[in-house]
Order: structure tokens, then sequence, then C-alpha cells
């Protein structure tokens, strides 16, 4: 009887044991889940922001292209290359080239003072001519041109980039070797804010 009863403690511990390893694998498991619930949220929420970030970069390229066809566009630069190899961080509002139809202005301040536009840079303004577009597979569109004025004639080659509203442009005078490349993104001339000093 004694060993009939040490027998069934024995049972009730291994039972209990194993209720309690049950329930501990249990919530271990309820923890791996979630875990892995919280995961897929995370990487749902990040696939989601990347789908809607390419969606938004598709749309601003569709309308810049249809800025260069139109031939209605201004590209306002916020940054500057220099001559010299450097870098100038810029304001949008007085670096700018525009184009409106066949008259363009081509504007660049890198922020010294005086200048012949009386904006610490020079300004272009006049008519556009030998103007050229073309395209890659990628995607990226060049538009290549002059810009031609009473004082002087500069050539520009503007490049949008394949997936977004950026572009770049290589301004270089007819009568100099020195370039500057501007940096920035187009806009429509309606949607911009930009201020046009003296022009040559």
């Amino acid at each position: 009887m004694k060993q009939f009863l040490i027998f069934l403690l024995s049972i009730t511990a291994v039972c209990s044991f194993d209720d309690a390893a049950s329930q501990n694998l249990g919530s271990r498991e309820i923890e791996v889940r979630q875990a892995n619930r919280i995961d897929s949220r995370k990487s749902a929420k990040k696939s989601s922001k990347k789908e809607q970030r390419a969606a938004e970069q598709e749309v601003a390229y569709v309308s810049a292209l249809a800025l260069l066809d139109a031939r209605d566009f201004v590209l306002e630069g916020n940054k500057l290359s220099m001559p010299d190899g450097s870098s100038l961080a810029v304001f949008s509002d007085v670096n700018y080239i525009m184009m409106k139809g066949d008259k363009a202005v081509v504007q660049v301040n890198p922020g010294i003072s005086g200048g012949p536009n009386g904006m610490g840079g020079i300004t272009l303004e006049g008519s556009v001519i030998d103007f050229q577009r073309t395209s890659d597979k990628r995607g990226n569109v060049k538009l290549k041109y002059t810009v031609m004025t009473t004082g002087g004639s500069a050539e520009v080659e503007l490049t949008l980039m394949a997936g977004g509203d950026k572009a770049n442009a290589i301004i270089t005078p007819k009568l100099r070797s020195a370039r500057v490349i501007m940096f920035g993104k187009l806009l429509a001339t309606e949607n911009s804010r930009v201020f046009k000093g003296f022009s040559m």
C-alpha cells in the first residue's frame, strides 16, 4: 500500500511537471507568434512606404517629362559645381534655368558680392537656338540648346534623371572654357518663385 501511494505521488508529480512544461512551451509559442506578427507588420509597413515612394517618384517623373515636352519649366538649383571643382550650396530662388517656349533665362549666383546682374552673379536672358532632345534606355532625358543674348551666349545641357524630378544642367559660356553644373529639381514656371537680376 505504501509503495502504491509512492507510485501515485510520483505519477502526480510527473503530470504536474508535464503540465507546467506544456504551459511554458505554450507561452513560448505565443511569444514567437507575436514576434513573427510584429515582424510581418513592420515588413509590410516598410514595403508599403517603399511602394508609396516609388509611386510618388513616378508621378514626379511623368510630370517633369510633360514640362520638358511643353518647353515650360524651371530648374531650381540648390547646388553648384564650380569650374575649380568646388561645390556650393545655393539659394534656389536666385539660381535657376528657365525655358518658356523659345525664350530662356540662365541665372547663376554663387554668392559673390556684386556681379553683372547686381545680385552676385550673372543672368543671361534671350532666345533658344539649336534645341535638341534625346533620351536613353534608362529613361534619362537630355535637352541641349543655346541661349543667345545681345551680350553673349551660353550652351545648356540639361538632364532629367529617370524616376523623379531631379535634374542637373551643365552651363558653358560660348567664349569661355569654364563651366558650371547646377543641380536641383524641375518645376512648372507657374509654380516657381524665382527672382531675376539684371540680364545681359
